[in-house]
């Protein structure tokens, strides 16, 4: 019997965005061909180690019941007390998609919730495995604090910031709010006016070698 004390989270080093089902099988394959213990779940056999996989569109999908023993972490015999999540991708070279930075974090927040496990228990796979870095170099240690720093960001920060500290516009905007064409003119206008103004004047480069 596996009993979840801990969450374990991978990357699978295969492409992000590949076939799902051509990703799912070759999981599948991959971990019968190693050995791994097969695992019946919905009515299908499953040789997948990990209890859940995280598609780089987001969708989550379980390959073996929590109460059953994982095959993704044999290092301080963590098979037996943790829940295993891998995200398809190879991050060491990418970042997750933010479907699947969303859905992770979903999956990690109900787990936490289930089985009372605390945020320092939800580590990457490399914690065990010191010889690997999954579940990525360009991902951090901390996971539950990264997701949730990453939840307040949203995609258009850097340039709503920009066009803030240019004056272009005068205060943070709702940035899902509906922009009126008068609005927009406005914007257009004021951002015309500051590259006519560049192009006269160029700003100073202080890191320029005189």
């Amino acid at each position: 019997m596996n009993k979840p004390q801990n969450i374990i989270v991978h990357h699978s080093i295969t492409p992000r965005d590949y076939n799902k089902e051509l990703t799912e099988n070759s999981f599948n394959n991959s971990h019968k061909a190693r050995g791994f213990p097969a695992s019946y779940f919905n009515g299908q056999e499953w040789f997948i180690g990990y209890h859940y996989v995280i598609f780089g569109d987001g969708e989550v999908r379980q390959y073996r019941d929590e109460a059953t023993v994982g095959a993704h972490c044999k290092e301080n015999e963590m098979n037996y007390k943790s829940i295993g999540i891998c995200l398809a991708g190879d991050f060491d070279k990418e970042e997750p998609s933010e479907a699947q930075f969303e859905a992770l974090k979903a999956l990690i927040a109900q787990m936490m919730s289930k089985y009372g496990i605390s945020k320092d228990k939800v580590v990457p796979h490399r914690k065990y495995a010191t010889y690997k870095s999954c579940w990525g170099k360009k991902l951090p240690d901390d996971i539950v604090n990264y997701l949730e720093t990453r939840a307040g960001v949203h995609w258009s920060d850097k340039a709503m910031d920009w066009v803030m500290e240019h004056e272009i516009i005068s205060y943070k905007r709702n940035p899902d709010e509906v922009v009126t064409w008068g609005a927009f003119v406005v914007v257009l206008y004021k951002l015309t006016l500051k590259i006519m103004s560049w192009v006269r004047n160029p700003p100073k480069d202080d890191n320029k070698k005189s």
